[in-house]
Parts: C-alpha cells; sequence; structure tokens
C-alpha cells in the first residue's frame, strides 16, 4: 500500500506538470499579451497550488494528506465535477487520484 501512495504521489507530479503544459495554449489565442499572461496566470492557478503545496510539504505527509483532499474537494466544486456524465475526464485525471491519495495517507499513518 505504501508503493501505491508513493505512485500516486508522483502522479500528482506529473499532473501538475500536465497543467502547467496547458496553461501555454493560452499564449495562442491572437489576443493582446495582457491577455494572454491574464489567461495563462489563471489556468496555471490548479497545478501552482498542488506544486507548492507537495514541495513544501513533502515529507510531511500528515498535513499533506488534508491539504490535497481540501485541494481535490475543492477543484470538485470549481470544475463542476458533481456534472458527471460532460466532467468526467476531469473526474478520472484529477479527483479521483488526490482522493486516493488522501485516503491511502489516512489509512497508512
Amino acid at each position: 500500500m505504501k508503493t501505491l501512495k508513493e505512485l500516486l504521489k508522483w502522479y500528482l507530479l506529473l499532473l501538475v506538470v500536465l497543467m502547467v503544459v496547458m496553461a501555454f495554449d493560452c499564449f495562442d489565442t491572437g489576443h493582446t499579451f495582457w491577455y494572454e499572461l491574464a489567461c495563462f496566470g489563471m489556468s496555471i492557478i490548479p497545478g501552482a497550488l498542488i506544486a507548492v503545496s507537495m514541495i513544501l510539504l513533502w515529507k510531511k505527509e500528515y498535513i499533506l494528506r488534508y491539504v490535497i483532499l481540501v485541494l481535490a474537494i475543492g477543484f470538485f466544486i470549481l470544475f463542476n465535477m458533481y456534472q458527471v456524465t460532460e466532467q468526467w475526464p476531469l473526474l478520472v485525471m484529477i479527483f479521483i487520484p488526490m482522493t486516493l491519495y488522501s485516503i491511502l495517507s489516512f489509512m497508512t499513518k
């Protein structure tokens, strides 16, 4: 179970990289530079929240599990994942791994 928890931790870091790479899509909209920069800043916030919390709390898993769970619930509400018919890829990619990591961390104190 500990290996699965470590794999989920590394998966969350890969998820951060994916979110940051996807945020660069804002620079191809044809709008002004400041509009694209604002779009990039707003698009990078979810990945930055996960990255900062994981970097600061990598060794303190007893705090990290609460932070990741709160972020997962926040993303669930923010991204409207409760509309499962339209948002199931986000549910599978973001919410389930974050929640699973938190649950496994609570189980393997």
